[in-house]
This record gives C-alpha cells, sequence and structure tokens, in this order.
C-alpha cells in the first residue's frame, strides 16, 4: 500500500462528518515552508495590474484580479495536494499544480482579452510560469 493509499484508509467512509473533519484537520496541519508562501503571495500580488510588480502584458488583458483569499485558497489547496500526494510538506509543485485552478475563477479578462480569445486560464498560466522561471529558475 503507497503513502496515498495508506492516507486515504484512514477515513473509511468519506460521507461520514466525523471523517471528513479529521480529513480537514490534518489538511490544515500540513506544514508550509516561508518560501513556498512567499511564492504564493508574490504570484497573486502579480495579477493586479497596477501594482509595481505585475508585467506589462498584464494590464490590458485583465480587469479584476485575484485579491487575498486567493493566497488563502492557493495555500490550502497546495496543502490538501500535498497530503493526497503523500508528502509531508506543501513544494513549490503543489502550489503550481492548483494556481490555475484557484486563480482561473478569480480573475476577470477585459473586452480585448477575450475578443482576441485569451481566457481566464490563458492568463493564469503565463504568471504561474514566468514567476517561477524569475524565482527559482526554472
Amino acid at each position: 500500500m503507497n503513502v496515498r493509499q495508506r492516507f486515504l484508509a484512514t477515513f473509511p467512509c468519506p460521507r461520514k462528518q466525523a471523517s471528513v473533519q479529521r480529513f480537514q484537520d490534518r489538511v490544515r496541519r500540513v506544514p508550509v515552508p516561508q518560501h513556498i508562501y512567499e511564492f504564493a503571495v508574490d504570484l497573486v500580488r502579480r495579477t493586479r495590474p497596477k501594482v509595481d510588480e505585475s508585467w506589462d502584458w498584464l494590464m490590458p488583458l485583465v480587469s479584476w484580479d485575484a485579491g487575498p483569499r486567493a493566497v488563502q485558497y492557493l495555500i490550502l489547496g497546495a496543502k490538501s495536494r500535498a497530503a493526497l500526494t503523500g508528502s509531508y510538506m506543501v513544494r513549490l509543485e503543489d502550489v503550481i499544480k492548483v494556481a490555475q485552478l484557484v486563480l482561473t475563477h478569480r480573475i476577470l479578462t477585459t473586452f480585448n482579452a477575450e475578443s482576441e480569445g485569451i481566457t481566464n486560464s490563458g492568463v493564469v498560466e503565463r504568471p504561474v510560469t514566468e514567476l517561477n522561471e524569475q524565482t527559482f529558475g526554472g
């Protein structure tokens, strides 16, 4: 039995309230290194076209950016992914994997972006990739 199966085996019936609450409690206790928090905050901040840290290409594409709750759910999603994959702590790849899911519905594109066929997913994918390359070199 692999780590993921052992972890999930501790919750015999996920529909039972106690099992779900135990899983939520365990997920919230997964540790997150400081540099991962900083990466998540930086990523969300850069989705805001009116801040100095954002990219020039972002301003004409985004009309509504991700707020502080996006950081909270990026971290919580990364913790969940880490727990489900059997990792004892959150890694950068966990944040990158959930970033598309978390940020896609928190960012609204402008009419110009939509008319060019650029979707929310397309706008989110580029900052994740670029920030990862800038911060960690790939």
